[in-house]
């Protein structure tokens, strides 16, 4: 699809084509890179962090997803600055919060109804949702997502609508499907 990127690492076959093991390599060395950095460049680490990394890399592979994301160049540059804005926004406020003597802390579970159908938006969405401060995507339940939040009284819905459809920006569709 003209404008669109894949994200490769899905496999439909039942092993590793060559693509797929390209893929590992690749995933293995980033997370040996993030291992090395994290362990401050000890090599005595590497007796835990070589068994981690191999069980990274082959949970990445188990648990890809079996379709191909698409995404639209345009949207995905239009969604960093907004993410990086509501993350500034959202850790200021936090942080606020906790530094406050009240702690004006008041945690609830939210219920948002997901319009995306089940697939990659969905989790695109609850990943992102992780990402911002003061959430958590809990669970989802049907087409709904259960998300923990910092303070009940904030307008959540309005926010969440805004980051779906920043997401669904970023998203094209599958060949076949409706856009």
């Amino acid at each position: 699809m003209a404008g669109s990127t894949r994200l490769r690492g899905q496999n439909r076959q039942s092993g590793l084509d060559r693509e797929g093991w390209s893929l590992a390599a690749g995933r293995g060395a980033l997370f040996a890179m993030i291992w090395w950095v994290l362990a401050e460049g000890d090599t005595g680490s590497w007796r835990m962090g070589a068994p981690c990394v191999l069980i990274a890399v082959l949970a990445m592979i188990a648990l890809s997803p079996r379709r191909v994301w698409r995404l639209r160049p345009l949207g995905v540059i239009a969604f960093i600055p907004f993410f990086l804005r509501r993350t500034v926004i959202g850790s200021v406020d936090v942080a606020w919060r906790a530094l406050h003597p009240r702690m004006p802390i008041d945690p609830d579970l939210v219920y948002y109804r997901l319009r995306f159908p089940a697939g990659p938006g969905r989790l695109l969405f609850v990943s992102a949702v992780n990402l911002l401060p003061g959430t958590v995507g809990a669970e989802f339940e049907g087409d709904s997502v259960v998300i923990h939040v910092i303070d009940r009284q904030r307008p959540h819905d309005t926010s969440l609508e805004s980051l779906e459809r920043r997401v669904a920006a970023m998203l094209a569709p599958e060949p076949g499907e409706p856009g």
